[in-house]
């Protein structure tokens, strides 16, 4: 724990710059970075560094060693002192001492057990770009890097240097909501250097019955080297759906095993939870009518990729494979609100089903910067996946069929991203109910240099969806990923829902102990079309509004935002402006086409 009250200290002190593949020209240099002693520290906190380079996919660097037998595998795991774009570049400052002797280094058979190759093995591009993005998607790697060259003295022999740099894995969060209120999440992100993860959580609330929550939870990450994922935890104040305040207790464990490589042969999950809420900020009558509630769920899945028997060294990165997934869920209220009983509400329901899903599907990977992040390496997708399912479900006794079609595809060049996303699902009894869909376009554009110290990218995001023949479904809301979700959770409900999304971030390249800082200004709308309304009746909501991010990359921290809104059109009970202060956000683009069998979710 000593470790962990390091850690403020640590910040003070100053962390270790994020570097990138190039050195900074001493044009670029913050004039303070020049000076001596602590105005010289305080400087070098502040200076920036050149961002990376154009996006390139990762595969393109080990074309040229396709097939060459590896003779060597050599493990080089970088301290904070280190730029694992350059390693000549070493920083030696009170900072990344001290980080150095507090953090527990990952294990060197941790690393060796997240590889898909050994000595002895032939070249596979694919393969090694797919384990160099498996290797950046770890929570305790801030990046990671697989660098390949021949061997002198030995026909068509390689060497395979891998390159990681670890991030400070004590991380936390503290939200003071009010001097009567707050909550804390104290968590390791590298349990003893071994990958794991421990978090502890806790309550304070002076409004609330009791007074003090808490929880925790561990993750157990590639078990052995199998890439079995365990994770098991409770928590007494989870947020109740049924009223949004942290009154819930549950309990939760899941043991999954992801597809980490385009050649993996099995992925699945195992999930398991309970939930009940207690008492803990209304009155006994309006309580037990209106929010009570005990539930358990219990999803099982597995599925198998048929394009893992591909010959992996002359694979070729445009294939279409084949995955084929079958799923089982269980979802079951053992106590309702009274008022639900006679009353139907979809969130309500009990649910149980098998899902039986088909996807073909080809994907790469893109390596950028400057998407979430501030300016580490960023992974984005490139292919497309098509998905047919279809399954037999049982809600609220009612059994019926259910079929899906869903399509994802992804475009990426040097001057913009897109991404296209269309899904179609509904429900057959007699005639087809319950039908859900989905459309939507994502964009980003070229990052654009603004000076010497700024950056900037905006991202666009149109979606549209559309609800027909009604019957167990629940309604689209307005408060939804798909909508503006910062409005009032039943503020609105609606048949049909249309939303545009604009933002333009601007990243400062400067840096200030290690932080860098990116304002924002955005714009969101969405149209809908409410239930029991006629078709021709449209209501407009708006958004808008500016903020700022910051982020050390250094640490486990996550982002940090300060976001101000303006409602010209707010709903009852909400105000016309707002300001959020948002820790631990975990801006991540979604990576992977290969999911469970899942009906279409417009929610």
């Amino acid at each position: 724990m000593m470790r962990f009250f390091f850690f403020l200290l640590l910040l003070i002190a100053g962390a270790p710059d994020a570097c990138f593949a190039q050195k900074t020209e001493p044009q670029d240099t913050f004039f303070l970075a020049k000076k001596k002693g602590l105005l010289g520290k305080l400087g070098k906190s502040i200076s920036r560094s050149v961002p990376p380079l154009e996006p390139v996919t990762i595969a393109n660097p080990y074309l040229k060693f396709k097939g060459k037998t590896i003779r060597s595998v050599v493990i080089i795991p970088l301290g904070f002192d280190r730029n694992i774009y350059d390693t000549n570049i070493v920083k030696k400052n009170f900072g990344t001492r001290l980080a150095n002797a507090l953090h527990n280094d990952t294990k060197m058979q941790v690393i060796k057990n997240n590889l898909f190759f050994t000595k002895g093995d032939r070249v596979a591009p694919l393969l090694i770009a797919d384990n160099e993005h498996f290797l950046r998607e770890q929570e305790y790697l801030k990046d990671a890097r697989i660098i390949i060259e021949d061997m002198e003295g030995y026909e068509n022999s390689v060497k395979v240097i891998v390159y990681t740099r670890d991030v400070f894995s004590i991380g936390g969060n503290l939200s003071l909501y009010s001097p009567d209120r707050a909550k804390i999440e104290i968590r390791e992100d590298n349990l003893g250097g071994a990958g794991h993860k421990l978090s502890f959580y806790g309550l304070m609330d002076q409004g609330r019955n009791p007074k003090y929550g808490y929880g925790t939870d561990i993750s157990f990450r590639n078990i052995k080297g199998s890439f079995l994922n365990f994770t098991t935890g409770f928590k007494t104040f989870n947020p109740s759906f049924s009223s949004g305040r942290l009154e819930e207790n549950n309990f939760y464990t899941r043991l999954d095993k992801q597809l980490v490589s385009r050649y993996s042969h099995w992925m699945g999950a195992a999930e398991f939870s309970f939930g009940k809420t207690t008492n803990g900020f209304h009155t006994d009558s309006s309580y037990n009518t209106y929010f009570a509630y005990s539930k358990q769920t219990i999803d099982l899945w597995i599925g198998y990729n048929f394009g893992s028997k591909a010959k992996i060294e002359s694979d070729k990165p445009g294939k279409l494979r084949h995955f084929v997934g079958i799923r089982s869920y269980y979802n079951h209220f053992f106590e309702l609100p009274e008022f639900y009983n006679t009353h139907y509400n979809s969130s309500y329901a009990d649910r149980n089903g098998a899902l039986l899903s088909y996807t073909l599907y080809k994907q790469d990977f893109v390596r950028t910067s400057f998407i979430y992040g501030f300016g580490r390496y960023e992974d984005v997708p490139e292919g497309l996946s098509a998905t047919i399912t279809g399954g037999y479900t049982n809600v609220e006794g009612t059994k019926r069929p259910y079929y899906g079609l869903s399509f994802e595809g992804t475009d990426f060049t040097r001057k913009s991203f897109f991404t296209y996303m269309a899904k179609l699902g509904g429900y057959y009894s007699n005639r087809f109910e319950d039908v859900s869909l989905l459309l939507g376009v994502y964009h980003f554009t070229k990052l654009r240099q603004l000076g010497t110290n700024w950056r900037n990218r905006n991202f666009v995001s149109l979606y549209y969806s559309k609800q027909m023949n009604s019957r167990y479904n629940e309604p689209l809301y307005l408060n939804s990923q798909y909508g503006l979700p910062y409005f009032h959770a039943d503020s609105i409900f609606a048949k049909t829902r249309t939303t545009l999304k604009l933002e333009s971030v601007f990243f400062n390249l400067n840096k200030f102990l290690g932080f860098r800082f990116a304002p924002f200004v955005f714009a969101d709308f969405s149209f809908i079309q409410q239930v029991n309304v006629p078709t021709s009746k449209t209501h407009g909501y708006t958004a808008i509004g500016a903020g700022v991010r910051t982020r050390n990359e250094n640490f486990t921290l996550g982002t940090i935002e300060i976001r101000g809104y303006y409602f010209p059109s707010p709903t009852a009970g909400m105000k016309g402006f707002r300001g959020d202060l948002s820790t631990k956000i975990r801006f991540k683009y979604n990576n992977t086409f290969i999911r469970r069998p899942e009906r279409v979710l417009i929610n």
